[in-house]
């Protein structure tokens, strides 16, 4: 019997809804910044008529985020925009953009 992790069935919903629109997706891809080979991931890579992005998705508990925390996520999605050649980057997540810093 599968626990329930609310984390990943948030990350399931995005999949699915790229997928619905004939996106190809891969999860949990690795990438290497610096000498940290594989030390990162990105949570999905779709792709879809030649352009890729990387997708990070966060599932906060909070009704609001730190500026400082999305600082280091919008480092991270960048990082992850290079090491994998992508053409967009693009963050998923539950906070209202009323909520936003």
């Amino acid at each position: 019997m599968q626990s329930y992790d609310p984390f990943r069935q948030f990350e399931d919903i995005v999949e699915r809804i790229f997928l619905k629109q004939d996106f190809s997706v891969k999860r949990e891809v690795p990438f290497s910044f610096g000498e940290n080979f594989g030390r990162y991931r990105a949570d999905l890579v779709v792709e879809h008529q030649g352009s890729r992005t990387v997708v990070e998705v966060k599932l906060y508990r909070t009704r609001s985020v730190s500026l400082g925390d999305l600082r280091k996520l919008s480092d991270h999605m960048l990082r992850a925009q290079g090491a994998l050649s992508a053409d967009h980057a693009m963050i998923v997540t539950n906070i209202r953009t009323e909520r936003l810093p």
